[in-house]
Order: structure tokens, then C-alpha cells, then sequence
């Protein structure tokens, strides 16, 4: 044995043996022998590919290659080296001539995934078993294409098969991975223990991290994560992790830090970006927040998540012709967002109301909505809003059961937020008195019913919303709850009520007069009508706002209330609630029939 053969003996067990400095050293000490040998620039090169240093790695194994153009070892290394550096064409180059050898078609299969192409991918894996059932990489790349179309349960077993053929670090990763998002935690950690007993890497410890996460094991979380990042302080995914977990628990420092060292070492981490955004935001630190946004959104211009946010931000910082725009990219992205439409006519309003300029190009922004959506009860409502003009009774109650089963999860927050009036009036208002039945118009959430102390026969609620009414029954404190709409329900019901209640109704329906006639027509003789509305004693007549609300003269209703039949025992102002800076004005009347 010469001694260039004992030094590359020695050098591919040290890299074997994981060793890579001292097989660094014996490779440089046999080309310093023989500088044309083949081997010697081979290990070099795989060494240099372990240590990340794919450019170097690629240079010494074009030069084996060069030398030794026959050699299909030194041909499917360097095909690897390119394909690490994206360079799949290329890759593709160095693999092809040897696509009849089981192995290097499974890892064709793997460019072919990487380029998109699924079809193909599949194609070569599934020749790639059929020319040998042990190809384990094969198996890998079928459960890889199957977690894609999010049918997990085929991955799983497509995995399970390949373990049958033989074992490896990598199949046990996969298996952790899949059964993690199976929800089959405990199983995920007993493979990725298997996986970390074969090899130690960085991204199995970011999945055992993962898992512990999964299972509520949090400080072991953050310990596999630390794992990682030993093995590898490159490693973006564990830092990025270790910030979900600090941002989970409100740390919002440490997330911070963790976010800002991924993105250090990664700048294009699209969830980085978006998380530490969000971060940023809770802080208060609005600028620094929409920078990250927008950063997310150059990585991709359709990541639902940053372009909400961003939109949201920007409404909330009358930025609203920008926070418009995005909005009705989200809308044409995905129509099933479940506030989208709401946010869209709310931001509207609020870029109407800033001028001339601004109004013209609300109406602009709505005109296209109508065109693209044009069955959208939204859009048509918003449209006609912004341009003042009456909507018939259809729309309107279509639009306030789209708009309060959107809103039904969130309303009282809003409510309590926007500082409302209105129940609290009521209840001010009416004269304590043993009611009998009490019918509440447009209940929504129960939260008249909640607060209603008084005593009384029976408590009847009636909305449009069904989702508001699903809450309502969790305040347990109707006799019965009526999904319809209320001039509906008015027409039909045969009851006389002692009390009918209609907090912040009015602005919702496209008339007074059909509301005022039905309910005198409900009340039994000396019973009690008490609402609010919103008010504006500029106009002359009821008038639907850019808003989407209906606003009147306290004159107009004075005058239908009188013509109807009811005498005022009450009638006063107040402030409604908040509207941008300051409150919108509204009016309290109590009637009696």
C-alpha cells in the first residue's frame, strides 16, 4: 500500500466517523503527494459541502471530475453541490446519465419537486420503486408530495412502508414530522428520538422542539431549540421557534431578540418578518411593525396574514386609500376572510368622509367592487351609502344579517371599546314597574336582557342574526329568542307587550314609519316604545350616510311619532357612542301608546 492510499484510507474513515477537520487534513496531506488525485480533491469537496461551503465544494469537484470524467461518484457529488445551490437545471445535468440506477432517479424526483413539477416528481419516485423497493429517499418523496395535498394519513403510511425496507435517520425525521401534523404527538417524539439516536442535527432538534411544543412541554421546547442551535447557530427555523414560544408567553424582548438573530441569518424568513411585526406592534411601535409587514409581503405579495395586518394598521392610522387597496387584494384573494367585506366598508366611510378628493375615491373603490362582486349585499349597501341614496327594505335586512353575524363573535368587545350609550339610556330612562311582556327589537348579543333588573313577566328577543342570537341564549335571560327579521316578526306576532325596547336599531332599516306603525300595533293600551337612533338635524328627512347607518332629525321623528299615535313622555340627546375623535350624536325617546 502506498502511503497516498494509507493517507486516503484514513482520511474517508475520519469523514466517516464524522471527524471532517482531520479528514480535511489528510485529504490536503495526499494532494500535496499526488496533486492530481481524484479522491483526494472528492473528499475535499464533500467535506467542504458538510461545512456548508458549497462553492468551494463545487470548484474541487469540477476538478475531480475534469480529471476523472468517467466517474459517476464525482459527477452525482457535484450534481448535489449545485442542487444545494439552487442551480437545479444544472444539477439535473450531472444526474441524468446515470437515471437508470434507482437512487439518482429518486433524487431527480426531488429536483423535480423543488421546480414545482409534482407530476414528474411523482413519476420518478415511482419508477425509482419499481426498480428497487429499498430505495428509502423514494418513499420520502411520495410522503413529501402527499403532506403537500395535506392528505397526512397517505404520507404516514407511505413512510411506514419504507421503514420496512430499512431504517434511517432520515425516514425517522419524516415520520416525526408527519405524525406531529396527525396530531399523534406522542408517537412523533418517540421517532424523532430515534432519528436523533443515528444522527444529531440541527433540524431534528428543531422538530423534537416542535413536538414538545405540541405536547405543552415547553421548557423541553425551548431546550431542543438551544440543542439546535448548538449544533448548528445557522440554524433561522430554531431561532424563529424559540420567538413563537417567548411571543406565546408575552415576552415580547426575548421574542424580539429571537426574531431579529433569524432574520439575521435569514432576511427573506417570511414568518420572521411576520411575527416580529406582530411583536412590534404590541409594543406600540407602529413604524417599526409596518416595515416588517411590508418586508413579508415583498417575499409574498399573497401572504394573507401580513396583508391583513398591514391593512388593519393602516385603517387604524387613517392611512385609508392604502389600507383600502389591500383589502380588495385580500377580498380577490380569498372572499371567505370573515370581516373582509366589513373592513372594506368601513374603510370607506372613514376615506370618504376626509374630503371631496377622497369621496370621489371612495366611490371609485366601490364602484369596482359592485363591478367584480355584484351580487355583494356589502358592496351594493356601501356603494349606495357613499352616494346617499335609499336602499329598499331587502337590502337592508340582508345587509344587517351579514353585518351582525359577521360581528356577532366580536361585538361587545367593539361596543365596550366604542364606549356605547345606548342600553345604558334605557335603562336609565325607564321608570322601575312590574312589565309584563317585555319584547327586546333587534336583541343581538342579550345585552339589554343581561342588565334588565326589572321585574317582568317575560322577555322576548328578536334578530336577524343568528349568530347574535347563539349568544344571547348564553345569557339566560329570555323566555324565547326569534330569529326573523323584525317588521316581519311585528306583522305576524299576535301579542301585546307591555314594553318594547329597540337600542341602536333605527339607523339599520331604510324607513321609520313601517317600524313605528307595527309596534303600536304590538303594544297594549298605556304600554311603552323606548329607542334610540342616531341623529342629524341638518336634514330634513331620514338619510343613509357614507357611514352605512341611517341618521334623522329629531324634528322628523317627533312628527311621524305623533302621526302614528304615540304620545312623548321622554325625549332627550346624548352621546351615542364614539366615532373617529369624537361621539356621534344621538336622541333617547320613551313613548307610550
Amino acid at each position: 500500500m502506498t502511503e497516498v492510499d494509507r493517507l486516503l484510507d484514513e482520511a474517508f474513515l475520519a469523514y466517516n466517523n464524522k471527524d471532517f477537520d482531520e479528514a480535511e487534513d489528510l485529504a490536503r496531506s495526499v494532494l500535496t503527494l499526488m496533486p492530481s488525485s481524484g479522491d483526494g480533491l472528492y473528499l475535499l469537496g464533500l467535506v467542504a459541502s458538510k461545512k456548508n461551503a458549497f462553492e468551494p465544494a463545487e470548484k474541487l469537484l469540477y476538478q475531480a471530475v475534469q480529471l476523472y470524467p468517467d466517474n459517476k461518484q464525482y459527477k452525482l457529488s457535484l450534481g448535489f453541490v449545485l442542487e444545494k445551490q439552487g442551480r437545479l437545471d444544472e444539477a439535473l445535468s450531472f444526474y441524468e446519465p446515470f437515471k437508470e440506477d434507482a437512487y439518482v432517479l429518486s433524487q431527480i424526483g426531488f429536483i423535480y419537486l423543488q421546480k414545482g413539477l409534482t407530476d414528474f416528481a411523482k413519476s420518478a419516485f415511482d419508477k425509482a420503486l419499481s426498480l428497487s423497493e429499498s430505495v428509502l429517499t423514494a418513499y420520502i418523496g411520495l410522503a413529501l408530495i402527499y403532506r403537500r395535498e395535506n392528505d397526512f394519513a397517505k404520507a404516514f403510511d407511505t413512510l411506514e412502508k419504507g421503514l420496512l425496507q430499512g431504517k434511517s435517520a432520515e425516514l425517522f425525521y419524516q415520520l416525526a414530522i408527519t405524525c406531529r401534523l396527525l396530531e399523534k404527538n406522542k408517537q412523533a417524539l418517540s421517532y424523532i428520538k430515534q432519528a436523533l439516536e443515528m444522527e444529531e442535527t440541527a433540524s431534528f432538534y428543531n422538530e423534537e422542539g416542535l413536538i414538545y411544543e405540541a405536547l405543552g412541554y415547553i421548557p423541553s421546547a425551548l431546550l431542543s431549540y438551544e440543542d439546535a442551535l448548538r449544533q448548528n447557530s445557522y440554524c433561522a427555523d430554531a431561532y424563529a421557534n424559540m420567538g413563537n414560544l417567548y411571543f406565546k408567553e408575552n415576552k415580547l424582548i426575548k421574542a424580539e431578540d429571537s426574531y431579529k438573530r433569524a432574520l439575521g441569518i435569514d432576511n427573506s424568513f417570511l414568518n420572521a418578518h411576520h411575527n416580529l411585526a406582530l411583536v412590534l406592534y404590541k409594543q406600540g411601535r407602529v413604524g417599526e411593525s409596518l416595515e416588517h409587514f411590508r418586508s413579508a409581503i415583498l417575499i409574498n405579495p399573497k401572504h394573507i396574514s401580513s396583508l391583513y395586518n398591514l391593512a388593519v394598521i393602516l385603517e387604524e392610522t387613517g392611512e385609508y386609500s392604502e389600507a383600502a387597496g389591500l383589502y380588495f387584494n385580500l377580498l380577490l384573494l380569498d372572499n371567505t376572510l370573515p370581516d373582509i367585506e366589513f373592513r372594506i366598508a368601513n374603510t370607506l366611510s372613514l376615506l370618504s368622509g376626509m374630503g371631496k378628493k377622497e369621496k370621489k375615491q371612495a366611490l371609485t373603490f366601490a364602484e369596482g367592487w359592485v363591478k367584480n362582486f355584484p351580487d355583494n349585499v356589502v358592496a351594493l349597501y356601501t356603494q349606495k351609502a357613499l352616494m346617499g341614496k335609499k336602499v329598499d327594505d331587502e337590502l337592508a335586512k340582508k345587509y344587517s344579517e351579514a353585518l351582525y353575524d359577521s360581528f356577532a363573535s366580536s361585538y361587545d368587545q367593539v361596543m365596550e371599546k366604542l364606549e356605547s350609550k345606548s342600553v345604558d339610556e334605557i335603562l336609565k330612562t325607564l321608570k322601575p314597574k312590574e312589565w309584563t311582556n317585555v319584547l327586546d327589537l333587534a336583541c343581538g348579543t342579550g345585552i339589554f336582557g343581561l342588565q334588565f333588573k326589572q321585574n317582568h313577566t317575560s322577555l322576548t328577543g328578536v334578530d336577524i342574526s343568528k349568530n347574535m342570537l347563539q349568544k344571547a341564549e348564553e345569557t339566560d335571560c329570555y323566555s324565547r329568542l326569534i330569529h326573523q327579521d323584525i317588521l316581519s316578526f311585528l306583522s305576524a306576532d299576535q301579542q301585546e307587550y307591555s314594553l318594547i325596547v329597540a337600542s341602536d336599531v333605527i339607523p339599520y332599516l331604510p324607513s321609520v314609519e313601517s317600524l313605528f306603525e307595527n309596534v303600536y300595533q304590538r303594544l297594549e293600551k298605556e304600554g311603552v316604545f323606548i329607542f334610540t337612533l342616531e341623529t342629524d338635524d341638518s336634514l330634513k328627512e331620514g338619510c343613509l350616510k357614507e357611514t352605512g347607518r341611517t341618521l334623522y332629525p329629531v324634528s322628523f321623528i317627533q312628527e311621524v311619532l305623533l302621526k302614528t299615535g304615540f304620545q312623548i313622555e321622554v325625549q332627550k340627546e346624548f352621546q351615542m357612542r364614539k366615532e373617529g375623535a369624537s361621539f356621534a350624536k344621538g336622541a333617547l325617546f320613551m313613548v307610550v301608546k
